[in-house]
C-alpha cells in the first residue's frame, strides 16, 4: 500500500488526479483513446502513436541536442498525409517544473491547408511515492498560414494532466487525461491516453 509523503503540494497535486479523473470519465463515453510508445537510445528517440476509435496514426523520429529536440513526424488519418517536422526548445527546468515552447510546419496533402503552429510549454510534476509521480502540462497553441495571417489570438489549449510510474531507469508508463479548450475556453475535447517509454 502506497503512501503519501512530504508536503501539502504533493498531496494536492494527487488529490486533483484522483478527483478528476473520475469527473472526465463521467463527462466523455470515451469513444476515442490514445496511445503512445517511445523508445530512446541516447539523444535519439522514436514515437509512434495510435488511436482506438479513430483512424490515425504517426511515426515520429528525433534527435536530441543540448536543449532542443528536432523531429519529423509522418502521419496518415482517413487516408490523407500529414509531413511535420518539428523544433522543440526547453527553455528553464527547475525541479518538477519546466517550461519550453514548439515550433512546427504541418504540410497536408490534399485540400487541408498545410500551415505553422507555435505553442508553449509549461508542466510541473511532484513525486507521490517512490515510483508514482503526477503531472501537469499546458500547452496554449497558435496556428500562422492561410487564412490566419492576422490572426495572433491562441487557437486552443491543450491540457494533460496523469500519473507517471517509473519502474526502473529504463522503462515507465503514464496514463493520462488529454482536456482540450478552444480559443473561447470552452471544452473542445476530452481523451484518455497512454505513454510507454522504454531506453536502452
Amino acid at each position: 500500500m502506497y503512501t503519501i509523503k512530504g508536503e501539502p503540494m504533493k498531496t494536492l497535486f494527487f488529490a486533483l488526479i484522483i478527483l478528476a479523473a473520475p469527473l472526465a470519465c463521467m463527462a466523455e463515453s470515451w469513444e476515442k483513446t490514445q496511445h503512445n510508445w517511445n523508445i530512446k537510445h541516447k539523444d535519439f528517440g522514436l514515437n509512434v502513436r495510435h488511436f482506438f476509435g479513430n483512424d490515425y496514426v504517426h511515426v515520429e523520429p528525433s534527435y536530441k541536442f543540448g536543449k532542443f529536440t528536432a523531429a519529423m513526424r509522418f502521419a496518415e488519418k482517413d487516408g490523407a498525409n500529414e509531413y511535420r517536422p518539428k523544433l522543440t526548445h526547453k527553455v528553464f527546468k527547475w525541479k518538477g517544473f519546466s517550461v519550453g515552447h514548439r515550433i512546427e510546419y504541418r504540410h497536408h496533402d490534399g485540400s487541408k491547408d498545410s500551415n505553422w503552429r507555435y505553442r508553449f510549454i509549461g508542466k510541473a510534476s511532484v513525486p507521490v511515492t517512490e515510483k508514482f509521480s503526477a503531472f501537469v502540462k499546458v500547452q496554449p497553441r497558435w496556428e500562422f498560414g492561410k487564412g490566419k495571417e492576422d490572426d495572433l489570438s491562441f487557437d486552443d489549449i491543450k491540457n494533460q494532466f496523469g500519473l507517471k510510474y517509473k519502474h526502473n531507469k529504463n522503462l515507465s508508463f503514464s496514463p493520462h487525461v488529454m482536456y482540450l479548450l478552444d480559443d473561447d475556453l470552452n471544452k473542445k475535447s476530452i481523451m484518455f491516453g497512454t505513454a510507454l517509454t522504454v531506453k536502452f
